[in-house]
């Protein structure tokens, strides 16, 4: 297939590697499935809350953390899941990808096999908790803050950033998820 441009190719792509790694995925028989991005980070407990609801409908990250290594800070979110891509734990089968569908599956393919999930789900997370409602999925809000959306790395396609006032590090960001201090104490209450 020639790579479509603009936001449809970024989309394909995304999705695509989506596909990838559920036809994967179907080695090892997960229960759920969650995108993350590659910059961000995972709350260390969230692999061990999630396996222990099994047959749960899933999850919204709907607190989190938008954090900025170059400034060295955050701020705290109460719509995760509508700025970043790193927001829904969901059961394998609400996906329904077919068995015959391989990783050698063309654009096309992955467009018939998701319809319009294709943009909404894998490809654009603003409205994906809209998407699952519609279709009877009724994803339950993250009891906790599960994800950091790490902004101002160059990487993220939708180019935001971490602007205005913002809470300096803590040490919780290197207990909870793994993120050291890009800064010194005076430094990082400067940036902040």
């Amino acid at each position: 297939d020639a790579q479509p441009r603009g936001r449809f190719g970024l989309i394909s792509n995304r999705a695509r590697h989506a596909l990838f790694a559920a036809v994967i995925a179907r080695e090892f028989d997960p229960e759920y499935v969650m995108q993350v991005d590659a910059d961000d980070f995972v709350h260390r407990d969230l692999v061990s809350f999630v396996s222990s609801h099994p047959d749960h409908p899933g999850w919204v990250l709907k607190r989190g953390v938008m954090y900025s290594r170059s400034r060295n800070c955050y701020t705290l979110q109460r719509k995760l899941f509508r700025i970043c891509g790193s927001s829904f734990i969901d059961p394998v089968r609400a996906y329904e990808v077919p068995a015959e569908l391989t990783v050698a599956a063309s654009q096309h393919d992955i467009a018939d096999v998701f319809g319009d999930g294709l943009e909404q789900v894998l490809g654009n997370h603003r409205y994906s908790l809209e998407w699952w409602q519609e279709r009877g999925r009724e994803l339950e809000p993250l009891p906790f803050t599960g994800a950091v959306y790490h902004v101002d790395t160059g990487e993220n396609h939708s180019g935001n950033e971490l602007l205005g006032p913002a809470l300096p590090y803590r040490p919780h960001l290197a207990r909870d998820f793994g993120i050291n201090a890009s800064k010194g104490a005076v430094s990082t209450v400067w940036s902040s």
